[in-house]
C-alpha cells in the first residue's frame, strides 16, 4: 500500500481542496491510503475530509511560514507516518530535504502548485482595497508599486523562490501547459520536474438538455473583491439587462464582498439578481444555466467554468493567464481582452440573443471535457506516485 501524506495548510473548501479530494477519492480502492496534515477545516467540510482521510492531523503552528522552528515541528510530525509521498499544496512550507528524509526510504516530495506562477508577485503589484481610501492606495503605490515596476523587486524574489522549490522536490505539479512553458523558460535546468496535470472534472452528471435551459447568467465562486472582482460582472450586467427583458444574473456563492456586493446591485438597480448564498450542489443552479461568467482578475485553472462546461453553460471570462485562455481555446467560450468592459459587455449581450452561439460553444466543449474526466486524471496521478 502506498502511502501518501496530504498537506493543506488551512483546508477552507475551495478550488485546491476540492480537486485533491476528488483525486483522493479515486485512487483509495486502488490501494493508496491517505493522511492529511492541516492547521483546521472548517465546519462544512469536516464530514467529507473525514470520509476520505485515513487520518487528520491538526497541528498548532503556521505550515506555510517558512523557518527552521516550523521545518523542525513538520518533520516530527512526518517522522512516525512513514509516508511514501509527501503531496504538498503549498511552496512555502519548510527545508524540503529535511522532510524528505522523514519519509520511508525512496519517498518522494510532489509540489501542486493551484495558481497562476508568481501569483505572489501578482498579488503584490495588485492593489488589493478600493480605490476611495485614498491613503492605503498611495502607501500601495509608493511602496509596493513603484518598488516592482522600477525593480522588480517582487517578482525577482518569487523567481528565486520558484526555482528553490524546483529544485528540492522530486516533481514540480503545473495546472496547464502554458504555466510548465513558464516555468520552464524561467528555470530550464529543472526542466525535467515540471510537468502539467489538468484538473479533474469528478461528476458524471445527470444529462441536461440545453432546450431545459433559462434565461440565466451564473457566477460561481468565492465573493471576494482582490480576485474575483464580481463587481465587475454587476456593472457589465446593468449596462446588457434592460436589452434582455427577461434574463436573471445568479451570484453562487458567499464571501467578504456580498454586503457590499448587495448594495452595489442596489445602486446599480438590477432587478433580476439572485444572491444564491454558499451551495453544496452548485449543480442545481448549473443545470438551468445558460452562461457562466468570471470577470477575475487573475485565475489558475478556473474548475467554476468547467463545471459551467459540464452542464452545458457557455462560459464567458477576462482572459486574465494562460489558464483562462488555454481552458477557453478552440471555440470553447469566449475570451475578452482583461479590463475591457465595454467589450465584455457587447459578448455577453450577443450571447445572450443568441442561442445558436451558445449551443456551438457547448458541443465545441464536449470532446475536450473527456480528458479531464477523473478517471484520466487520476490515472495520471496514480503513475507519478508510483514512478
Amino acid at each position: 500500500m502506498q502511502r501518501i501524506i496530504v498537506i493543506i495548510p488551512q483546508y477552507l473548501g475551495g478550488g485546491a481542496e476540492t480537486v485533491t479530494d476528488s483525486i483522493v477519492k479515486a485512487l483509495k480502492p486502488a490501494g493508496f491510503e491517505f493522511i492529511l496534515i492541516t492547521e483546521k477545516v472548517i465546519e462544512k467540510c469536516r464530514e467529507r475530509v473525514e470520509a476520505l482521510y485515513s487520518e487528520i492531523i491538526f497541528v498548532d503552528f503556521e505550515l506555510a511560514r517558512y523557518s527552521p522552528k516550523t521545518t523542525a515541528a513538520l518533520c516530527d510530525v512526518i517522522g512516525p507516518l512513514k509516508g511514501n509521498v509527501l503531496w504538498m499544496i503549498s511552496d512555502d512550507l519548510a527545508d524540503i530535504s529535511k522532510l524528505r528524509a522523514r519519509l520511508a526510504p525512496g519517498g518522494k516530495v510532489i509540489y501542486h502548485h493551484h495558481n497562476v506562477p508568481l501569483f505572489q508577485a501578482i498579488i503584490k503589484d495588485s492593489y488589493r482595497g478600493k480605490k476611495s481610501d485614498r491613503a492605503a492606495y498611495l502607501k500601495w503605490f509608493l511602496l509596493k508599486h513603484l518598488r516592482e515596476k522600477l525593480f522588480r523587486s517582487y517578482t525577482r524574489r518569487y523567481i528565486k523562490r520558484a526555482l528553490q522549490t524546483a529544485t528540492d522536490v522530486d516533481a514540480y505539479i503545473t495546472l496547464t501547459n502554458g504555466f510548465r512553458s513558464q516555468l520552464t523558460a524561467l528555470h530550464p535546468r529543472c526542466a525535467d520536474k515540471f510537468r502539467a496535470i489538468y484538473n479533474p472534472v469528478a461528476a458524471k452528471p445527470d444529462e441536461v438538455s440545453l432546450a431545459d435551459k433559462r434565461r440565466e447568467v451564473i457566477y460561481l465562486g468565492r465573493l471576494s473583491y482582490p480576485d474575483k472582482r464580481v463587481d465587475r460582472l454587476l456593472r457589465i450586467f446593468a449596462k446588457v439587462a434592460g436589452s434582455h427583458p427577461g434574463w436573471k444574473l445568479r451570484l453562487v456563492g458567499d464571501g467578504p464582498e456580498r454586503a457590499n456586493l448587495e448594495q452595489l446591485a442596489a445602486d446599480l438597480k438590477i432587478q433580476n439578481i439572485e444572491f444564491c448564498g454558499f451551495s453544496k450542489n452548485p449543480a442545481e443552479y448549473l443545470k438551468s444555466a445558460s452562461i457562466i461568467c468570471l470577470t477575475s482578475e487573475y485565475e489558475g485553472w478556473p474548475m467554476a467554468l468547467v463545471e459551467g462546461m459540464l452542464y452545458k453553460a457557455a462560459p464567458i471570462a477576462f482572459g486574465c493567464t494562460s489558464g483562462v485562455r488555454e481552458l477557453l481555446t478552440d471555440g470553447r467560450g469566449i475570451v475578452i481582452e482583461p479590463g475591457d468592459d465595454a467589450r465584455f459587455a457587447a459578448e455577453l449581450s450577443q450571447l445572450m440573443a443568441s442561442p445558436e452561439e451558445r449551443r456551438e460553444i457547448v458541443e465545441a466543449n464536449a470532446s475536450f471535457l473527456n480528458e479531464l474526466s477523473i478517471e484520466k486524471i487520476a490515472g495520471q496521478w496514480r503513475e507519478l506516485f508510483l514512478s
